[in-house]
């Protein structure tokens, strides 16, 4: 059985909120939430919005890397 505030890797709300680069706002938000799933769905909210974002800024570095060619 899983300890309860626990991911299924074992990982806490509060481990991801450290770790995933939230704002101070963000965390702010998290801490006044008052369940650990209400907390695991805002991450995985936030996740699913700053992932496009990453992705993009990952493509705009290799045209940079390549002299601005798109290969």
């Amino acid at each position: 059985m899983m300890e309860p505030g626990l991911t299924e890797e074992g990982q806490s709300a509060t481990q991801w909120r450290e770790k995933c680069g939230l704002s101070l706002k963000e965390k702010q938000q998290m801490l006044e939430m008052d369940t650990e799933q209400d907390r695991l769905d805002f991450i995985s909210t936030y996740l699913e919005n700053v992932l496009p974002k990453l992705k993009e800024a990952e493509r705009i570095s290799e045209i940079i890397k390549s002299d601005g060619y798109i290969q």
